[in-house]
């Protein structure tokens, strides 16, 4: 008896960061952050493709295929998690819910790292493709 409780008592801990992760995931989810950041990339793609009109379209292609937003979405992740408690999680989700993600309006703290988070993920995006471009020659 006394080792199914030391089990759980080790396991609840994870249990509940876990509920709580979820939570800010499911707000990323309804926030449409991975789709954004994905549009985001894409048109930075576009652009650069119509600055390099030299390299086939093969390649652009290729390289929308890379995952870029990974970091992106765990700093996102992460501002939220710093300025939001669950029940503001939960209510933010519900507002979003009822009213779409226009209603969602951040605190100016909030918008200004949000903010901090997409340039630098933008620099990171333009990096990494003119990394890809010099690796494959161009």
């Amino acid at each position: 008896m006394m080792k199914k409780f030391l089990v759980l008592l080790f396991f609840l801990p994870i249990v509940v960061y876990s509920q709580k992760r979820d939570k800010y995931d499911q707000l990323l989810t309804k926030m449409q952050i991975k789709q954004q950041s994905e549009m985001m990339v894409n048109s930075m793609i576009d652009a650069y493709a119509k600055q390099k009109p030299n390299i086939p379209a093969a390649v652009w292609q290729d390289i929308k295929k890379l995952h870029f937003n990974d970091v992106y979405l765990k700093e996102v992740k992460k501002v939220f998690q710093e300025n939001y408690t669950e029940a503001e999680v939960k209510d933010l989700m519900a507002t979003v819910d009822k009213y779409g993600i226009n209603a969602y309006k951040p605190k100016p703290a909030i918008t200004e790292k949000l903010y901090e988070v997409g340039k630098n993920f933008g620099k990171s995006v333009g990096i990494q493709i003119q990394n890809r471009l010099k690796k494959l020659g161009y």
